[in-house]
């Protein structure tokens, strides 16, 4: 009786290591998915990064752009002012 018993054991420890093997498969399963999904992540992130790194370049070439295009409109709106006083002089001795 007590090797049935431990024939019984043995088919239980069996078991057992068959239905643990069966789970750490799923769990690697599962990890080497987690760590492929991190990696397209990681990939998406640098991208968005290199994105935003361009984004902000731009933004500030374009508020650049602004400041010179804003001086300029002022200086032609002096030198309109000017040509204007010049030619108000100029008329106001004929």
């Amino acid at each position: 009786m007590s090797l049935e018993l431990l024939k019984k054991q043995m088919d239980e420890m069996d078991n057992k290591i068959v239905k643990l093997s069966s789970e750490l498969t799923k769990k690697r399963a599962n990890i080497t998915s987690l760590e492929l999904e991190f990696e397209s992540l990681d990939i998406k992130l640098r991208e968005e990064k290199q994105l935003f790194k361009a984004m902000n370049d731009n933004k500030e070439y374009l508020s650049e752009v602004k400041r010179d295009t804003e001086s300029n409109y002022l200086q032609i709106e002096q030198a309109a002012s000017t040509l204007l006083d010049i030619l108000k002089s100029k008329t106001d001795k004929i």
